[in-house]
Protein backbone atom coordinates (compact mmCIF):
# COMPACT_ATOMS: atom_id res chain seq x y z
CA UNK A 1 0.00 0.00 0.00
CA UNK A 2 1.45 3.57 -0.97
CA UNK A 3 1.40 6.22 1.67
CA UNK A 4 -0.89 7.97 -0.13
CA UNK A 5 -2.97 5.37 0.37
CA UNK A 6 -2.41 5.02 3.82
CA UNK A 7 -2.89 8.59 4.62
CA UNK A 8 -6.45 8.52 2.94
CA UNK A 9 -8.07 5.27 4.36
CA UNK A 10 -11.35 6.49 3.12
CA UNK A 11 -10.71 6.97 -0.90
CA UNK A 12 -12.41 3.96 -2.57
CA UNK A 13 -14.19 2.59 0.23
CA UNK A 14 -18.05 2.03 0.89
CA UNK A 15 -19.12 4.54 3.98
CA UNK A 16 -22.37 4.44 5.67
CA UNK A 17 -23.67 7.36 6.01
CA UNK A 18 -23.48 9.40 9.47
CA UNK A 19 -26.22 12.09 8.75
CA UNK A 20 -29.24 9.72 7.74
CA UNK A 21 -30.78 8.27 11.00
CA UNK A 22 -31.57 11.51 12.66
CA UNK A 23 -33.80 12.47 9.46
CA UNK A 24 -35.12 8.70 8.98
CA UNK A 25 -36.32 8.90 12.49
CA UNK A 26 -37.85 12.47 12.07
CA UNK A 27 -35.58 14.20 14.56
CA UNK A 28 -33.92 16.35 12.05
CA UNK A 29 -33.67 19.88 12.77
CA UNK A 30 -35.43 22.50 10.51
CA UNK A 31 -36.46 26.21 11.11
CA UNK A 32 -40.31 25.10 11.22
CA UNK A 33 -39.08 23.26 14.65
CA UNK A 34 -37.89 25.77 16.54
CA UNK A 35 -40.27 27.41 18.72
CA UNK A 36 -39.86 30.79 20.03
CA UNK A 37 -41.89 33.02 22.55
CA UNK A 38 -43.80 35.27 21.32
CA UNK A 39 -43.24 34.37 17.95
CA UNK A 40 -45.00 36.10 14.84
CA UNK A 41 -45.44 35.24 11.13
CA UNK A 42 -44.81 36.59 7.79
CA UNK A 43 -46.59 35.99 4.46
CA UNK A 44 -45.87 37.77 1.37
CA UNK A 45 -48.31 38.99 -1.06
CA UNK A 46 -46.48 38.47 -4.84
CA UNK A 47 -47.56 40.19 -8.37
CA UNK A 48 -49.44 37.77 -10.74
CA UNK A 49 -48.03 39.98 -13.55
CA UNK A 50 -44.78 39.22 -15.77
CA UNK A 51 -44.72 43.49 -16.19
CA UNK A 52 -47.07 46.28 -14.87
CA UNK A 53 -47.51 49.17 -12.90
CA UNK A 54 -48.36 49.45 -9.18
CA UNK A 55 -51.02 52.31 -9.19
CA UNK A 56 -52.67 51.57 -5.98
CA UNK A 57 -52.48 49.60 -2.91
CA UNK A 58 -55.29 49.52 -0.11
CA UNK A 59 -54.25 47.66 2.94
CA UNK A 60 -56.97 48.97 5.17
CA UNK A 61 -58.48 46.21 5.34
CA UNK A 62 -55.99 43.70 6.12
CA UNK A 63 -54.34 45.82 8.73
CA UNK A 64 -58.11 45.68 10.74
CA UNK A 65 -58.29 41.64 10.39
CA UNK A 66 -58.05 39.91 13.81
CA UNK A 67 -54.34 38.67 14.72
CA UNK A 68 -52.52 41.22 12.26
CA UNK A 69 -50.07 43.09 13.76
CA UNK A 70 -48.56 45.16 10.65
CA UNK A 71 -49.23 45.58 6.61
CA UNK A 72 -46.43 47.10 4.56
CA UNK A 73 -46.84 48.24 0.67
CA UNK A 74 -43.24 48.31 -1.10
CA UNK A 75 -43.33 52.25 -0.51
CA UNK A 76 -43.66 51.71 3.21
CA UNK A 77 -40.07 50.20 3.42
CA UNK A 78 -38.86 52.82 0.66
CA UNK A 79 -35.05 54.45 2.84
CA UNK A 80 -35.97 52.07 5.51
CA UNK A 81 -34.02 48.94 4.06
CA UNK A 82 -31.72 48.82 0.86
CA UNK A 83 -31.63 47.29 -2.03
CA UNK A 84 -31.23 43.57 -3.30
CA UNK A 85 -27.51 43.35 -4.72
CA UNK A 86 -26.43 40.40 -6.48
CA UNK A 87 -24.03 38.41 -4.69
CA UNK A 88 -21.11 38.38 -8.20
CA UNK A 89 -21.12 41.25 -9.78
CA UNK A 90 -18.63 41.76 -12.99
CA UNK A 91 -16.92 44.79 -13.54
CA UNK A 92 -18.61 46.81 -15.35
CA UNK A 93 -22.12 45.55 -15.14
CA UNK A 94 -24.79 47.69 -14.67
CA UNK A 95 -26.86 46.96 -11.29
CA UNK A 96 -30.03 47.94 -11.67
CA UNK A 97 -32.14 48.95 -8.66
CA UNK A 98 -34.30 46.23 -6.80
CA UNK A 99 -36.06 46.78 -3.83
CA UNK A 100 -37.12 44.24 -1.42
CA UNK A 101 -40.57 44.58 -2.20
CA UNK A 102 -42.15 46.54 -5.52
CA UNK A 103 -42.81 50.28 -4.59
CA UNK A 104 -44.27 51.11 -8.39
CA UNK A 105 -43.89 48.89 -10.61
CA UNK A 106 -43.80 44.41 -10.74
CA UNK A 107 -40.82 43.02 -13.24
CA UNK A 108 -41.59 39.47 -12.72
CA UNK A 109 -44.34 37.32 -11.82
CA UNK A 110 -44.32 36.22 -8.48
CA UNK A 111 -42.46 40.07 -7.31
CA UNK A 112 -42.84 40.78 -3.60
CA UNK A 113 -45.78 43.87 -3.50
CA UNK A 114 -46.96 43.68 0.14
CA UNK A 115 -46.42 41.64 3.58
CA UNK A 116 -48.44 41.31 6.83
CA UNK A 117 -47.06 40.30 9.93
CA UNK A 118 -49.65 38.42 12.20
CA UNK A 119 -50.10 36.37 15.16
CA UNK A 120 -50.40 32.93 13.26
CA UNK A 121 -49.22 31.94 10.07
CA UNK A 122 -53.31 31.18 8.77
CA UNK A 123 -53.87 34.80 9.73
CA UNK A 124 -51.12 35.81 8.17
CA UNK A 125 -52.05 34.10 4.93
CA UNK A 126 -56.07 35.16 5.35
CA UNK A 127 -55.04 38.96 5.66
CA UNK A 128 -53.05 38.37 1.84
CA UNK A 129 -56.75 38.17 0.44
CA UNK A 130 -58.35 40.90 1.76
CA UNK A 131 -55.22 43.35 0.17
CA UNK A 132 -56.37 45.08 -2.96
CA UNK A 133 -53.83 45.86 -5.31
CA UNK A 134 -54.42 47.93 -8.64
CA UNK A 135 -52.08 47.15 -11.61
CA UNK A 136 -51.56 48.36 -15.12
CA UNK A 137 -50.65 45.76 -17.19
CA UNK A 138 -47.55 46.27 -19.15
CA UNK A 139 -46.00 44.12 -22.44
CA UNK A 140 -43.81 41.88 -21.03
CA UNK A 141 -41.43 38.96 -22.76
CA UNK A 142 -40.31 35.52 -21.85
CA UNK A 143 -37.42 34.26 -23.99
CA UNK A 144 -34.41 35.97 -23.39
CA UNK A 145 -33.55 36.88 -26.96
CA UNK A 146 -36.81 38.56 -27.64
CA UNK A 147 -36.05 40.69 -24.50
CA UNK A 148 -32.59 41.81 -26.17
CA UNK A 149 -34.36 42.98 -29.17
CA UNK A 150 -35.24 45.98 -30.76
CA UNK A 151 -38.40 47.06 -29.18
CA UNK A 152 -38.47 44.90 -26.15
CA UNK A 153 -39.92 46.15 -23.42
CA UNK A 154 -37.45 48.02 -21.33
CA UNK A 155 -37.60 46.93 -17.74
CA UNK A 156 -34.87 49.72 -16.05
CA UNK A 157 -34.60 53.06 -17.34
CA UNK A 158 -30.88 52.72 -16.57
CA UNK A 159 -29.95 49.33 -18.08
CA UNK A 160 -30.54 49.99 -21.77
CA UNK A 161 -32.13 46.90 -24.33
CA UNK A 162 -32.22 45.05 -21.33
CA UNK A 163 -28.54 44.04 -20.67
CA UNK A 164 -26.57 44.82 -17.91
CA UNK A 165 -22.98 43.36 -19.08
CA UNK A 166 -21.17 42.44 -21.48
CA UNK A 167 -18.29 40.42 -20.42
CA UNK A 168 -15.32 38.71 -22.54
CA UNK A 169 -13.10 36.05 -21.97
CA UNK A 170 -10.64 34.80 -24.01
CA UNK A 171 -6.72 33.28 -24.67
CA UNK A 172 -5.24 32.08 -27.49
CA UNK A 173 -5.53 33.04 -31.18
CA UNK A 174 -9.17 31.69 -32.01
CA UNK A 175 -8.79 33.10 -35.67
CA UNK A 176 -6.21 30.82 -36.23
CA UNK A 177 -7.71 27.91 -34.92
CA UNK A 178 -10.69 28.24 -36.58
CA UNK A 179 -9.08 28.74 -39.60
CA UNK A 180 -6.89 25.63 -39.31
CA UNK A 181 -9.63 22.97 -37.83
CA UNK A 182 -11.06 20.41 -40.25
CA UNK A 183 -14.26 21.09 -39.02
CA UNK A 184 -16.16 24.34 -37.54
CA UNK A 185 -19.06 23.59 -35.85
CA UNK A 186 -22.04 26.50 -35.33
CA UNK A 187 -24.61 25.78 -32.81
CA UNK A 188 -26.50 27.23 -30.00
CA UNK A 189 -26.70 25.60 -26.18
CA UNK A 190 -29.30 25.84 -24.04
CA UNK A 191 -29.05 25.06 -20.87
CA UNK A 192 -33.14 24.46 -19.72
CA UNK A 193 -34.80 26.24 -16.42
CA UNK A 194 -33.33 25.07 -13.52
CA UNK A 195 -35.66 25.18 -10.27
CA UNK A 196 -34.19 22.99 -7.27
CA UNK A 197 -36.38 21.70 -4.80
CA UNK A 198 -35.01 21.05 -1.36
CA UNK A 199 -36.85 18.83 1.42
CA UNK A 200 -37.03 22.31 3.07
CA UNK A 201 -39.04 25.38 1.52
CA UNK A 202 -36.60 28.56 1.84
CA UNK A 203 -37.60 29.67 5.37
CA UNK A 204 -36.09 32.28 8.05
CA UNK A 205 -36.77 33.10 11.56
CA UNK A 206 -35.38 36.41 13.49
CA UNK A 207 -35.13 36.71 17.09
CA UNK A 208 -33.75 40.41 18.38
CA UNK A 209 -32.03 40.53 21.66
CA UNK A 210 -32.29 42.96 24.59
CA UNK A 211 -28.50 43.77 23.32
CA UNK A 212 -29.52 44.57 20.06
CA UNK A 213 -28.13 41.67 18.43
CA UNK A 214 -30.24 39.86 15.48
CA UNK A 215 -30.26 36.09 16.02
CA UNK A 216 -31.22 34.51 12.59
CA UNK A 217 -32.23 30.71 11.94
CA UNK A 218 -32.37 29.71 8.38
CA UNK A 219 -31.23 26.74 6.17
CA UNK A 220 -28.01 27.72 4.29
CA UNK A 221 -24.82 26.62 2.46
CA UNK A 222 -23.57 29.32 2.98
CA UNK A 223 -24.35 31.03 6.29
CA UNK A 224 -21.25 33.62 6.79
CA UNK A 225 -22.65 35.29 2.88
CA UNK A 226 -26.05 35.51 4.53
CA UNK A 227 -25.23 36.97 7.47
CA UNK A 228 -22.93 39.91 5.32
CA UNK A 229 -26.11 39.95 2.70
CA UNK A 230 -28.81 40.58 5.80
CA UNK A 231 -26.71 43.17 7.55
CA UNK A 232 -25.96 45.14 4.09
CA UNK A 233 -29.37 45.51 2.95
CA UNK A 234 -31.30 46.05 6.65
CA UNK A 235 -28.35 48.23 7.33
CA UNK A 236 -27.02 46.93 10.57
CA UNK A 237 -23.65 45.76 11.72
CA UNK A 238 -22.19 42.39 10.80
CA UNK A 239 -21.28 41.89 14.27
CA UNK A 240 -24.68 42.33 15.70
CA UNK A 241 -26.11 39.57 13.37
CA UNK A 242 -25.52 36.14 14.70
CA UNK A 243 -26.68 33.27 12.49
CA UNK A 244 -28.05 30.10 14.00
CA UNK A 245 -28.33 27.53 11.06
CA UNK A 246 -31.10 24.64 11.74
CA UNK A 247 -28.96 22.59 10.01
CA UNK A 248 -25.58 22.33 7.72
CA UNK A 249 -25.94 20.06 4.60
CA UNK A 250 -24.07 19.43 1.65
CA UNK A 251 -24.50 21.85 -1.07
CA UNK A 252 -27.96 22.03 -3.03
CA UNK A 253 -28.41 24.64 -5.98
CA UNK A 254 -30.46 27.14 -4.76
CA UNK A 255 -29.61 27.57 -0.90
CA UNK A 256 -27.07 30.32 -1.74
CA UNK A 257 -28.52 33.71 -3.25
CA UNK A 258 -30.41 36.31 -0.68
CA UNK A 259 -33.72 36.85 -1.39
CA UNK A 260 -36.59 39.53 -0.60
CA UNK A 261 -37.41 37.58 2.99
CA UNK A 262 -34.88 39.77 4.58
CA UNK A 263 -37.55 42.20 4.88
CA UNK A 264 -38.68 40.26 8.10
CA UNK A 265 -35.73 40.97 9.37
CA UNK A 266 -35.97 44.87 9.55
CA UNK A 267 -39.45 44.64 11.07
CA UNK A 268 -37.86 43.90 14.57
CA UNK A 269 -36.21 47.52 14.90
CA UNK A 270 -37.51 50.80 13.74
CA UNK A 271 -41.17 50.35 14.23
CA UNK A 272 -42.19 50.34 17.76
CA UNK A 273 -44.96 48.02 17.32
CA UNK A 274 -42.99 45.31 16.52
CA UNK A 275 -40.12 45.78 19.05
CA UNK A 276 -38.40 42.60 20.56
CA UNK A 277 -40.74 40.42 18.76
CA UNK A 278 -39.49 37.29 16.50
CA UNK A 279 -40.49 37.13 13.15
CA UNK A 280 -40.37 34.15 10.77
CA UNK A 281 -41.00 33.40 6.75
CA UNK A 282 -41.36 30.32 4.70
CA UNK A 283 -41.11 30.82 1.03
CA UNK A 284 -39.93 29.31 -2.37
CA UNK A 285 -37.72 29.46 -4.92
CA UNK A 286 -36.79 28.72 -8.94
CA UNK A 287 -34.19 29.66 -11.52
CA UNK A 288 -33.89 30.89 -15.06
CA UNK A 289 -32.99 29.33 -18.07
CA UNK A 290 -30.06 30.24 -20.75
CA UNK A 291 -28.46 29.67 -24.14
CA UNK A 292 -25.64 30.70 -25.99
CA UNK A 293 -24.45 30.91 -28.94
CA UNK A 294 -20.90 29.43 -29.95
CA UNK A 295 -18.39 28.22 -32.50
CA UNK A 296 -16.34 24.74 -32.29
CA UNK A 297 -13.38 23.78 -34.39
CA UNK A 298 -12.84 20.24 -34.63
CA UNK A 299 -9.76 18.03 -35.70
CA UNK A 300 -10.36 14.98 -37.83
CA UNK A 301 -7.34 13.46 -35.82
CA UNK A 302 -9.33 13.81 -32.55
CA UNK A 303 -12.37 12.10 -34.35
CA UNK A 304 -12.92 7.93 -34.76
CA UNK A 305 -11.88 6.96 -38.19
Amino acid sequence: MTEAAQAAPYVGQSLRRREDLKFLTGNGRYVDDINLRGILYLAILRSPHAHALITDVDLSTARAAAGVRLALAGADLSGEIGNIKPNWVVPGTVVPERPVMAVDRVRFVGECVALVVAETRDAAHDALELIDVAYEALPAVVDEEAAIGDGAPQLHEKVPKNITTHFKIGGGDYAAAARQADHLLHLRLVNNRLIPTCLETRSILAEPGIDGRLTIYLPSQVPHMHRRWIAETVGIPGAFVARGCARHRWRLRGEDAPLPRGAALRLSGPRAEMSGQVVGIAVGKSSGDQSRPGAYGIDRGGLPQ
